[in-house]
C-alpha cells in the first residue's frame, strides 16, 4: 500500500516536472528562429522540443527511473543498519558464544535493520520457549528456526 501511494506520487510529479521542462525550457521562444515555434529549431533545445508529445513522455520515464534508483539506495542503506553489519554480526557472535542473550538482543535493537530484526526475532522466540521444559532440544531448534524463516518473509 504503501509502495503504490508513493510510486502514484512519483509518476505524477515527474510527469508535471517533465510537461514543465517541455513548455518552459523546451519550448522557449529562444530556441527557435525569429522567436516562433513553428520555425525551424535555431538550437538543440528547439530540435528536442519538435518531438512532440513523446518528448514528455520519455522526460517522465527518464525521471521516474532516476527518483526509483535514489529511492533504492537509501531504502537499502537503511535496511543496513546503524553499523558496519560486520562488527554487529561480530558483536552478537561473541554475546551468544557467552551466553548473553539479552545483551545480544540489545545489540540488535540498537542496530535497527533488516538483519537485526530477523536475529532479535529469532533470539527472543530462544529465549521464550528455553524455559519450556516439556520441549527437547530439537523442537527448541525448528521452533526457532520456524520464527526466523517467518521475519525473514516479511
Amino acid at each position: 500500500m504503501k509502495q503504490s501511494i508513493f510510486l502514484s506520487i512519483v509518476i505524477v510529479v515527474t510527469a508535471v516536472v517533465a510537461i514543465g521542462i517541455y513548455m518552459v525550457i523546451l519550448g522557449n521562444p529562444a530556441n527557435f528562429r525569429n522567436g516562433d515555434l513553428r520555425t525551424v529549431p535555431s538550437n538543440i533545445l528547439g530540435t528536442v522540443y519538435t518531438g512532440g508529445i513523446v518528448v514528455p513522455i520519455l522526460i517522465t520515464l527518464t525521471l521516474m527511473d532516476l527518483t526509483l534508483v535514489f529511492e533504492r539506495m537509501f531504502s537499502l542503506k537503511k535496511a543496513n543498519g546503524r553499523q558496519s553489519i560486520t562488527q554487529f554480526l561480530k558483536a552478537v557472535q561473541h554475546y551468544l558464544m557467552n551466553g548473553k542473550i539479552d545483551e545480544a538482543i540489545k545489540a540488535c535493537d540498537a542496530q535497527r535493520g533488516s538483519a537485526a530484526n530477523i536475529i532479535r526475532t529469532g533470539l527472543e522466540r530462544y529465549k521464550t520457549i528455553v524455559q519450556d521444559k516439556k520441549l527437547d532440544a530439537e523442537k527448541k531448534m525448528s521452533e526457532t528456526q520456524r520464527a526466523i524463516e517467518e521475519a525473514t518473509s516479511l
